[in-house]
């Protein structure tokens, strides 16, 4: 009956916990909750006709943060299975919500009457409301990738991904406009004007806890790149880090990244490799930077990874080229995923030869000045 209380309380306030029972005997698997359990739950608008009995076992701690038991013999049951103490924290008594201390067990109705049910389903609406109060029941970040490439969006996620993301009704993004568009282009179905879209640094980095408040109040949070992976090379990375000192679980989602998509595909090396982001605007400050990448690329055979703003590739390529040295290995990965992608990886010398323009593609710049073992 825990469980159903609990489903029915989360269902309600549209919150994303897992929850689920067990017993530590074998005696019910499978069987469905008795009758007069079922007929008290279905009294007060819980529906547990569904649920179907199962064993603990030792997997449950790595699914759940917390473990509720009914009594001192689930306890000790319980308790003889956990692997740590990390797992041993997570066992509580579930009735200690309400009278903290004194290890009270939940009344066994099975062999009383029907007011015995009433007694037990009123003990357990309250132990799990005070559980949703008074618990470390706070929604995750979901660091959701940006599409590579528009035309072909959604086929970029597996539908993992995507299952999370359409059950979202809160965000945050650089810019509201372009994560609507973009959760569109993904099949993202949902009445935007019941969907929050917080935009990120629009009243200052001071606000960080404030944009992760629904999360705080036990709702997911999916935060959006303006372009690629959330906190790489993107502002993004401020809430990640807010979020980890306010002990909100931060998931990663599976997604493509033009990073290593690029280093996949350019040929280089791909153990020992460093992303620098975006290089410096000055002219003598760009020049001295990319010397320095190509020094330190030859002497610890590292791969450099780069990007800069479409519209300022051609000059990007063009400084490239007439700083490096000729046999110094540069790729241009651009537009990936995309049915116009293109990646070239050829010695500066022969770069030169030709006449290549990136235009206002998204792209990634690799560079190696060191020596690949064949």
């Amino acid at each position: 009956m825990a469980e159903g209380i609990f489903r029915h309380k989360v269902r309600e306030r549209g919150l994303p916990f897992e929850t689920d029972s067990a017993g530590t005997g074998d005696w019910h698997v499978g069987e469905a909750p008795d009758r007069r359990m079922q007929g008290t739950a279905a009294d007060h608008g819980v529906d547990i006709t569904d649920l179907r009995g199962r064993q603990f076992t030792a997997q449950d701690f790595d699914r759940f943060d917390h473990i509720f038991v009914m009594d001192e013999s689930n306890y000790t049951n319980v308790i003889k299975l956990a692997r740590n103490e990390d797992d041993r924290e997570k066992v509580e008594m579930m009735l200690d919500v309400l009278y903290p201390g004194e290890r009270q067990s939940v009344p066994d109705p099975y062999f009383g009457g029907q007011d015995g049910f009433e007694h037990v389903f009123d003990l357990l609406d309250r132990a799990t409301e005070e559980v949703l109060k008074t618990r470390n029941m706070k929604g995750r970040l979901l660091l959701v990738p940006s599409a590579l490439a528009e035309d072909n969006a959604r086929k970029q996620f597996p539908e993992s991904t995507l299952n999370e993301v359409y059950q979202l009704r809160s965000f945050i993004a650089e810019r509201a406009k372009t994560a609507r568009r973009f959760l569109r282009s993904i099949g993202y179905s949902a009445d935007f004007d019941s969907v929050q879209v917080q935009e990120l640094n629009k009243h200052g980095q001071d606000n960080n806890k404030a944009l992760l408040q629904p999360c705080l109040n036990g709702q997911d949070i999916g935060l959006i790149s303006e372009a690629g992976v959330p906190g790489v090379a993107d502002p993004g990375g401020s809430i990640v880090r807010e979020a980890h000192a306010l002990g909100i679980r931060v998931v990663p989602m599976i997604g493509a990244s033009s990073l290593l998509l690029a280093l996949m595909a350019s040929g280089m090396n791909g153990q020992a490799f460093q992303f620098h982001g975006y290089l410096p605007r000055d002219q003598h400050e760009l020049v001295a930077r990319i010397k320095q990448l190509e020094r330190h690329s030859k002497e610890q055979n590292l791969t450099q990874l780069f990007i800069e703003t479409p519209y300022r590739n051609d000059k990007l390529l063009q400084v490239l080229l007439s700083t490096l040295d000729g046999n110094a290995d540069l790729c241009v990965a651009a537009d990936l995923t995309s049915s116009s992608e293109k990646v070239l990886t050829r010695k500066v010398v022969e770069w030169k030869k030709t006449k290549h323009l990136i235009g206002k593609s998204p792209a990634v710049f690799l560079l190696f000045s060191g020596f690949l073992e064949s």
